[in-house]
């Protein structure tokens, strides 16, 4: 700032800039209570200058919601450098995103290795978030708590066997009767 009519005043005006007063015309009134005698467009011009030397950037836009949802559903050691920096972001501004992040990965840990025994401790933890989805998720699982606990702890699975039972109820579905009842026939081969 350059001495002149302000130049008394810089100290003042620099401190309440640094305070959080921004507001032109409020400063024009406490400089004038002060002795200032120049005019409201000269401190303007000063004021305009000091946004610009103090303007913090804009953070960058948040990635859309369904890229960030692959990098939290993606392994760690899957993810490039940069995506790994970008979700540090993001879930470091959000706590929402960040205990969706934590506990999505836990889970994933518990069905890739097999941790059963740590499922009560998880929904509970899901429970208590404050992501409406986990404690729904938490909630449905609960429906069926034996099963799940089951499929999260032996090594065997049903699967092939009810993929064989879905097949043939599909194939019963599509097989149409004849009025007599004397003919089926399939109206199309399930794949």
């Amino acid at each position: 700032m350059r001495p002149g009519l302000l130049g008394p005043h810089q100290a003042y005006l620099r401190q309440r800039w640094d305070e959080g007063s921004r507001s032109t015309e409020r400063l024009h009134d406490e400089l004038r209570e002060r002795g200032y005698r120049g005019s409201l467009r000269t401190l303007r011009r000063l004021t305009a200058r000091l946004r610009l030397a103090t303007a913090v950037p804009a953070p960058p836009p948040a990635p859309p919601a369904k890229k960030a949802a692959s990098w939290i559903l993606t392994p760690p050691g899957n993810l490039t450098d940069a995506d790994r920096a970008v979700l540090a972001q993001i879930t470091a501004r959000c706590e929402e995103l960040s205990v969706t992040r934590a506990l999505v990965r836990e889970f994933a840990d518990m069905l890739c290795h097999r941790r059963g025994e740590h499922l009560e401790e998880w929904a509970s933890q899901a429970e208590a978030s404050p992501v409406s989805e986990l404690r729904g998720f938490s909630k449905g699982l609960r429906k069926d708590w034996a099963a799940v606990t089951a499929g999260l702890t032996v090594s065997y699975s049903s699967g092939a066997v009810e993929g064989h039972v879905n097949r043939i109820i599909l194939w019963n579905q599509n097989c149409q009767i004849d009025p007599e009842g004397l003919h089926a026939t399939r109206s199309r081969v399930p794949g």
